[in-house]
Formats: C-alpha cells, sequence, structure tokens
C-alpha cells in the first residue's frame, strides 16, 4: 500500500493519523517538538473568546496559567503581548487575519515552525 511522507501533513498511508500521528513519523526531528495549536491558549481544543481572556488576564491581571505559552502567541512573533489577544478576537469576531501554523484546531496539530523562546510544557489535545 501507500507509504506516509513524513513531510506532506497528509495521511498518505490512508491508515487515519497524519504525520507525527502516525508510527511512521513519531521518530521524525520535527514530531519530537511539542505538538499544539496556535491561538488556543486555554489547551481546551478550540479557538474561542476564552483564549483572548487568559492572555488578558494572565499579562495585565497575573491570574491564570499558559499551559503552552507557544500556542498562546497567536501572532507567532515570539512574545506573549496584547496583540496576541487582539489577534485572537480579530480572527474570532471579524473575520480579519489568520493564526499563524501550527492551526487552526480543526486541522491537525504541529510543531512550531518558527525558534523562539516560549516552549510548551503541556497541551493535551495533541
Amino acid at each position: 500500500g501507500p507509504s506516509e511522507d513524513c513531510a506532506a501533513d497528509g495521511d498518505e498511508d490512508l491508515d487515519g493519523k497524519a504525520d507525527c500521528l502516525d508510527e511512521d513519523c513519531a521518530s521524525e526531528p520535527r514530531c519530537l517538538l511539542p505538538q499544539f495549536h496556535r491561538g488556543d491558549s486555554d489547551v481546551n481544543g478550540s479557538l474561542q473568546l476564552t483564549d483572548a481572556v487568559r492572555v488578558l488576564n494572565v499579562l495585565f491581571l497575573g491570574t491564570g496559567v499558559l499551559p503552552c505559552p507557544d500556542a498562546a502567541d497567536a501572532d507567532d512573533n515570539g512574545q506573549l503581548q496584547l496583540t496576541d489577544a487582539v489577534r485572537i478576537l480579530n480572527v474570532l469576531f471579524l473575520g480579519t487575519g489568520v493564526i499563524p501554523p501550527p492551526g487552526p484546531t480543526d486541522q491537525p496539530c504541529g510543531a512550531d515552525p518558527t525558534e523562539d523562546l516560549l516552549g510548551c510544557e503541556e497541551y493535551p489535545d495533541c
């Protein structure tokens, strides 16, 4: 049968598992990095208003935690800022802008394609 192409972002071997979720690719270097969906700062598997609120609470009230700071970096500039919450709100309510990869939450999880110091300790939906 067909084989899995670990760089093609799909399920080429038709086993129901794409890339890093497929045993054929699990040991690939990019699959060993933390997997997440960008913008999902509360790590519940969905892009929602609560994601923007979580970022604002952490930044301005000092409350809440970000189990996966890379996911909270909605504009992928390598920093947690007000612009991350604004990006999420713009995408959700104005239909403007995009959430950079890996995302959105209706697509497979992925690793951060850009280097930064944020990291991701916990993202259970991947």
